[in-house]
């Protein structure tokens, strides 16, 4: 870990700085984006990528078949694919067990790709793909490693975020959407959409820095202040975010993918 703090420049976009975000320096950093947040949004949202008409918006998938299984796993280890596909097919046609401030209502897809070539370098996949209540997109950023910290998650759901504005508004995501999901009352344009910071109960015991786990990757008090200012200011800008626990996952289900009973909001304020 470096000892000196990486700064934010104001010349940067969001799916830039997340490679940057240092544990040491979380609270200063988040503080750092905070204030120039504007500035980090527009570069964000000129710098993210429009797939073209012959690369659509991958918005459905065979339900046929699951993807990944116990064959993918590793050493006996989820991975972040089998969490992605777990909570999907947990949520993908209800909202059972889903806290009732949860925003997303359903999940549409994973791994959701908004790269539209290999020169969009830095821009990969939407984790997880959900739609709120009355059906408007819900990009979900899905954490399971401690040390991808919070703050980093946060960074990555607001570009996705402004990724999927901008291909609302500019290419062809929004007809894609009205496909899958269904047109009544849905914008013409977005101005922002609701973001989700989404990990398992292990990883936000961690992050919190319970007793019980090993706590080199805490978010210490000072950064959660920060890191609360930051949310308070996308929420501001159109992109309101929101800190969710996924319950459960130290059994298998009949897929030997990671068993899901819940989703719970998060409260910074009081963790």
């Amino acid at each position: 870990m470096s000892h000196e703090m990486k700064h934010v420049l104001k010349n940067q976009s969001l799916h830039q700085i997340k490679d940057s975000i240092q544990l040491r320096y979380m609270g200063e950093q988040a503080d750092e984006i905070r204030s120039l947040l504007p500035l980090l949004l527009g570069n964000t949202a000129n710098a993210a990528p429009v797939r073209p008409p012959d690369k659509a918006y991958v918005l459905s998938r065979n339900t046929d078949v699951r993807k990944f299984r116990k064959a993918a796993r590793s050493k006996g280890v989820w991975q972040e694919k089998h969490w992605e596909e777990a909570c999907y097919w947990k949520w993908k046609e209800s909202s059972d067990g889903l806290g009732d401030n949860v925003p997303f209502r359903k999940l549409i897809n994973y791994q959701v790709m908004l790269r539209g070539s290999n020169a969009d370098e830095n821009w990969g996949e939407i984790d997880l793909l959900g739609a709120t209540e009355t059906n408007l997109p819900v990009v979900v950023e899905l954490k399971i490693k401690p040390r991808e910290y919070l703050l980093r998650a946060i960074v990555e759901a607001a570009a996705n975020g402004i990724a999927v504005c901008k291909a609302w508004n500019t290419g062809g995501f929004r007809k894609q959407w009205e496909e899958r999901v269904g047109h009544e009352g849905l914008p013409a344009s977005l101005k922002g959409v609701q973001l989700t910071v989404a990990a398992p109960s292990d990883c936000w015991h961690r992050w919190k820095g319970d007793p019980k786990f090993p706590r080199n990757f805490k978010t210490l008090v000072r950064a959660r202040a920060s890191i609360r200012n930051l949310a308070a200011r996308l929420g501001q800008s159109g992109y309101p975010i929101t800190f969710v626990e996924i319950v459960d996952g130290n059994e298998s289900d009949a897929e030997k993918l990671p068993r899901i009973s819940a989703a719970n909001v998060v409260d910074l304020a009081n963790s």
